[in-house]
C-alpha cells in the first residue's frame, strides 16, 4: 500500500467502528489497491481495535453488464440489500 494509506480512514474501518456490533458494508469504491470498483464489509473485532475486512470485486460483474448493454438495448440493474 502506498504511503500515504491509513486503515482507520477509510470509510469501511469507520462503518465498522460507529457500527461495533453489526457488520458494515460500504457503498461502491474504487479501491485504492486495485484500482478496480468493489464494496467492503468489514466488523469491528470484540476488542474495539481491530477491524477484519474483505472487499467484493465488481470486474466480473461489470465484464458481464457491459456485454449485456453493449451488444443490445437492454438496461442491467445491481442492487446491494445492506443487512
Amino acid at each position: 500500500m502506498p504511503e500515504d494509506y491509513h486503515a482507520n480512514e477509510r470509510l469501511w474501518f469507520k462503518g465498522a467502528a460507529e457500527n461495533p456490533a453489526k457488520v458494515y458494508m460500504t457503498e461502491p469504491y474504487i479501491d485504492a489497491a486495485s484500482g478496480g470498483m468493489c464494496f467492503t464489509m468489514s466488523k469491528m473485532l470484540p476488542d474495539n481495535e481491530t477491524v477484519v475486512a474483505l472487499d467484493f470485486n465488481f470486474s466480473d460483474m461489470q465484464e458481464s453488464i457491459t456485454k449485456m448493454t453493449s451488444s443490445s438495448d437492454r438496461n442491467a440493474l445491481l442492487l446491494l440489500k445492506p443487512e
